[in-house]
This record gives structure tokens, sequence and C-alpha cells, in this order.
């Protein structure tokens, strides 16, 4: 099954006291999902790493992103320091 934004069982949640819910999903490739409370401020993060992952630039890649969502969600890939 591929990224559709729900939380999958084995999810850890490492949501940091922002406005968005963060988990960190595990497994053979790792990513990280948030849901985002305001719609725009999905549609601000998905734009601004897709350009950065167009770029290769050094972030998190933009996986998959669902705007019209409720709750609007974004997937990115682990980034590890």
């Amino acid at each position: 099954m591929g990224i559709d934004g729900h939380v999958p069982d084995g999810a850890t949640e490492i949501t940091t006291g922002q406005a968005n819910r963060v988990w960190h999903m595990g497994g053979r490739e790792p990513y990280i999902l948030k849901h985002y409370s305001d719609p725009a401020r999905t549609a601000n993060e998905a734009a601004a790493l897709a350009l950065l992952t167009h770029h290769r630039g050094p972030s998190p890649r933009l996986l998959h992103a669902d705007v019209e969502r409720q709750p609007a969600w974004t997937a990115q890939s682990v980034v590890r320091a």
C-alpha cells in the first residue's frame, strides 16, 4: 500500500508542540507524515519541499501530499543529522 495520509499501525508520534501532528514511520523506507490544521500551510510546505527536491537541496524530499483532504498532509523523507 502507498502513502495515503493515514497514520499506520506502529507509527511513532513525534509532535513537538506545534500546531501540526507529526509521525515517524519506520520500516524499509522510513518517512515522516505531517497532518496540518490549516490546508494553506500544507500547500506552502509542499511547494517549498517540491522546489527543494527538484533542485536537490539539502532538505527532506516531498514524497506525497494532499491539501484537499481533511486533515491536509505531507509525507517527507527522513533526514538524519
